[in-house]
């Protein structure tokens, strides 16, 4: 029988044994549990950072796989433990707007929330996901029942995120995130881009006006170059070939942006 695919993503980082908790409790119950490290580097408390990762992640893995989401800045409190499963990839997390963009692509959902934590023995105030979620997804993979420890609901926390404003002319976003190059992610989508991409375009950024190079591959421009371009996420990017465009232009998370062309 293969075993069950967990995967687990965290805000924990990987300097303490935090990560290597969870990993032991889930194992120590199933030592066949086959499990893959997808990020321990969300930003700490960053819920529409993790939400992000998960819709751009998740779809990509086999169907069945179940990952465990532990970016929690309510834990201990009254916010609630999930068990999700949207379209074909189930997902065991904290009630606190995770799932927000995976449950908005979703075209099939079922929602439900742990109702009897104890059932896994006494647990920390301050570290459910070694406790109680790591130990929740276990049974889950392994069993495939959670009726007896959980409930069907309707409805769970989503995040309020900033939608781009398109006009004729224009398309008003935001910047939100950077990559691990310094490439600047933006919520404006290839679908708010007219079709026909045009020559000549501007970028504002908190009064910088920008005049970017519109690309399909970063060496179709010269190195230290500002460009433009639709990255794997489907969203435009600001980067600069071979360098680092968030140092250059000292922008961060929230700026908004403003992309201008002629028709």
């Amino acid at each position: 029988m293969t075993p069950p695919l967990v995967t687990l993503t965290t805000d924990f980082g990987t300097r303490d044994s935090y990560v290597a908790q969870m990993k032991g409790a889930m194992l120590k119950l199933q030592p066949s549990l086959k499990i893959v490290d997808l990020s321990h580097e969300i930003p700490p408390q960053d819920i529409e950072h993790a939400a992000r990762f998960m819709a751009e992640a998740a779809p990509r893995f086999p169907d069945g796989t179940l990952h465990v989401v532990v970016v929690d800045p309510g834990v201990g409190t009254d916010r609630d433990i999930l068990f999700a499963e949207l379209d074909h990839q189930k997902f065991v997390c904290p009630d606190n707007g995770l799932l927000t963009l995976c449950h908005k692509l979703a075209t099939r959902s079922m929602i439900r929330k742990l109702t009897s934590a104890e059932v896994f023995g006494d647990s920390s105030s301050t570290f459910h996901g070694r406790d109680i979620m790591g130990p929740a997804a276990v049974r889950w993979a392994e069993k495939n029942c959670i009726d007896d420890i959980s409930i069907p609901v309707t409805t769970m926390q989503l995040l309020s995120l900033p939608v781009a404003e398109v006009g004729h002319q224009s398309c008003q976003g935001q910047i939100i995130g950077k990559d691990a190059f310094g490439n600047l992610m933006t919520n404006l989508t290839v679908e708010q881009l007219p079709t026909n991409r045009p020559e000549s375009f501007q970028i504002e950024m908190e009064g910088k006006a920008l005049t970017p190079t519109w690309v399909t591959t970063y060496a179709e421009a010269e190195p230290g170059s500002i460009v433009a371009l639709v990255g794997s996420s489907g969203r435009v990017e600001i980067a600069m070939v071979n360098g680092n465009a968030a140092k250059r232009l000292e922008l961060q998370s929230g700026t908004g942006i403003t992309m201008s062309w002629q028709v």
